[in-house]
């Protein structure tokens, strides 16, 4: 249930904590994504050309 001038805070809360938790997330992945790449010598510029290819899917 929801209360007037709750209940929509308490959601903004909640998906500002789930923003949050899934950012933490994402930049633990890019990390190992940049060891790996620099591990076989690839670029910033080549990296940042897959990553822009895969977002734009």
């Amino acid at each position: 249930y929801s209360i007037v001038g709750k209940g929509s805070f308490v959601a903004e809360q909640n998906l500002e904590v789930i923003r949050e938790k899934k950012l933490k997330v994402i930049e633990e992945q890019l990390s190992a994504v940049i060891t790996n790449s620099r591990e076989i010598g690839l670029s910033f510029d080549e990296l940042q050309d897959l990553l822009k290819i895969l977002y734009e899917g």
